[in-house]
C-alpha cells in the first residue's frame, strides 16, 4: 500500500494478486465511511496492469565528449558500485524535502 506524496490528498494505492481480488475489494468497500482518511465515503476504482510485450532493440548511445560536444567529458562505466549507489541515494533521500506544485523537491544549491 502506498500513500501519495502529497499528504493533503486522501488517496491510497493498493496492489492485488489478481483482478478478482480487486473487484471484491471495490464491491465490499465502495461507499463505506473512512474516518482514517477524513472521508465521508470511499470512492474506489482499479486499473489492470497492461503487459507491454518485448522491449524494442535499443541501440547504445554514444556518450563520448566529441559526440556530446562537451570538451573533457569522460564516461567511466560502473564507477559507482551498487553499495555506493545505495548510500548516495540514501544520503539524497535523507535531505530536506519541500512540497511544490504537487511534487516533492530538494534544493541542491542555486546557480
Amino acid at each position: 500500500m502506498h500513500a501519495p506524496a502529497n499528504p493533503r490528498k486522501r488517496a491510497l494505492f493498493v496492489s492485488f494478486a489478481d483482478v478478482d481480488a480487486a473487484e471484491r475489494c471495490v464491491a465490499g468497500l465502495q461507499g463505506s465511511p473512512c474516518p482514517e482518511l477524513a472521508a465521508p465515503s470511499l470512492l474506489l476504482s482499479f486499473a489492470e496492469r497492461k503487459e507491454t510485450g518485448a522491449l524494442p532493440d535499443w541501440q547504445p548511445a554514444d556518450l563520448s565528449a566529441a559526440a556530446l560536444g562537451i570538451p573533457g567529458l569522460r564516461l567511466v562505466p560502473d564507477y559507482v558500485d551498487e553499495r555506493a549507489e545505495r548510500a548516495l541515494v540514501a544520503e539524497c533521500d535523507g535531505g530536506e524535502w519541500h512540497e511544490m506544485s504537487r511534487r516533492r523537491v530538494q534544493h541542491q544549491g542555486y546557480g
